[in-house]
């Protein structure tokens, strides 16, 4: 094997260990961003329920002032 052969070896290897490891930082972003988002949206849905809840609370301690 010439010396050029193995150090296009070497040359092709590491530009695939450059584009895995760009993907697999590519992918890790796409993961995290998608995790954030649910945890937001959770959130969301919670504070909403509970948003919910406290006004039907507010209603039901106005119309017993009334009484």
């Amino acid at each position: 094997m010439s010396i050029r052969k193995l150090l296009f070896i070497v040359v092709c290897l590491l530009a695939a260990s450059v584009l895995i490891d760009f993907a697999h930082m590519m992918l890790s972003m796409i993961i995290d961003g998608a995790l954030a988002a649910a945890v937001i949206y959770v959130v969301w849905r919670i504070k909403g329920s509970y948003e919910a809840r406290i006004r039907d609370l507010e209603a039901e301690v106005r119309l017993l002032s009334r009484r």
